[in-house]
């Protein structure tokens, strides 16, 4: 299969799988202890990202926002930049 029909298979079944489960609240967050059906991802950073990333986290604890944690971060900047 060549890079481009692997590309479209994916794409077809990532249209598939939106079509049938509706996001919950933009997808980014669960409530705290549900696991709801979240893939487990590791990713590796630049520093400057990292380093953007934790701004944002201490941020949101200084002001007592809600969600000051990586994770939750890099859950929101994804569903934002993917525009779902």
């Amino acid at each position: 299969m060549t890079g481009k029909a692997r590309l479209s298979t994916l794409a077809s079944k990532l249209n598939a799988a939106k079509a049938e489960s509706p996001r919950k609240s933009a997808g980014a967050t669960a409530k705290h202890g549900e696991k709801g059906d979240y893939v487990k991802l590791t990713v590796t950073l630049p520093p400057e990202v990292y380093a953007l990333v934790m701004q944002e986290v201490t941020r949101r604890k200084l002001a007592k926002e809600p969600e000051p944690v990586i994770s939750a971060v890099l859950r929101e900047a994804v569903v934002k930049h993917l525009g779902k």
